[in-house]
């Protein structure tokens, strides 16, 4: 039995990392470093902080990390000439998360947009898209390290099933598909929940849901609207800490305390989630809030 079906059998509500990218921006802060605007560049640049900072969520209470891979699309690394660097990052943060995952915690790999559009908007086609998915999946494959994909902060329908497809040339690993739910209950280009779910299940895609977003309660009522159309998926959780402040030294800081943040976690229970992490803004701390209330629960 694989590790993702040990858990699931062993946890009626697991619990998923938080961000990294705060992270690594509070430890840039405290040890008076430059600010980690690329959060995955710091798989080349500063591997043991992205060790620490995966370690520091298994301690919270992680059952579940991604890898420091989210934005880490060839076309984001062509921004900074780096695109020839995919494969050994992907590999390399794989190894990391699963340095400090161990032997029970899950190990997903994270897959973020690709920065780009279709057709009127940009130029990429849906066969570029699936195949941009694939490459990215084969490397986190080599690496022997993971034991699941994460397709996450999708906002165009289009992107997130030739994602699907993409990844499915490469792996037949356990699948977590989540889109951000941004304006008023749809994503940016206009999806709403309910298509979303539909379109996954019509993929055979069993586990989805939302995350990042412009506020947890819209991130909630976007998960609540899955359920309605499909009762028996196994839902994914993980909002952001509130609405981010941006400070004079770039950094970002989110309104969520710990506590408050828990509260959202102990709600997304209720509105069916199977798996509760954080997005941007979230630290250890709120994970580790979120562990103590989802077992307060069972």
């Amino acid at each position: 039995m694989s590790r993702w079906e040990q858990l699931m059998q062993r946890r009626s509500v697991a619990v998923a990392d938080g961000a990294m990218g705060t992270c690594l921006q509070s430890y840039a802060t405290r040890e008076k470093q430059p600010v980690v605007l690329e959060s995955h560049l710091a798989v080349l640049s500063a591997p043991e902080t992205v060790l620490a900072v995966h370690q520091m969520y298994v301690q919270a209470g992680a059952e579940i990390l991604l890898t420091n891979t989210f934005s880490a699309s060839a076309h984001q690394l062509g921004r900074r000439q780096l695109s020839w660097e995919i494969g050994r990052l992907h590999r390399i943060a794989a190894e990391l998360a699963r340095r400090a995952a161990g032997d029970t915690v899950v190990v997903l790999g994270d897959l973020g947009p690709m920065g780009q559009f279709f057709p009127p908007m940009g130029t990429i086609s849906e066969e570029e898209a699936r195949q941009a998915y694939a490459e990215r999946t084969m490397y986190l494959m080599e690496s022997g390290c993971i034991d699941g994909l994460l397709i996450e902060t999708q906002f165009d329908l289009r992107e997130a099933t030739c994602a699907v497809d993409g990844v499915r040339r490469e792996s037949d690993l356990p699948l977590v598909v989540s889109m951000s739910f941004d304006r008023h209950g749809r994503t940016m280009m206009g999806v709403s929940p309910e298509a979303f779910a539909e379109a996954m299940l019509a993929r055979d895609v069993r586990w989805f849901g939302a995350n990042c977003g412009r506020s947890p309660e819209e991130t909630l009522a976007a998960v609540k609207a899955m359920r309605a159309v499909a009762p028996d998926a196994g839902l994914w959780v993980k909002p952001n800490a509130g609405l981010p402040q941006t400070l004079p030294d770039g950094r970002s800081v989110y309104g969520l305390s710990p506590e408050a943040f828990a509260d959202i976690a102990r709600d997304a229970v209720h509105v069916g989630a199977r798996i509760v992490g954080g997005c941007c803004g979230t630290t250890p701390e709120h994970i580790a809030r979120v562990t103590d209330a989802i077992r307060r629960m069972e």
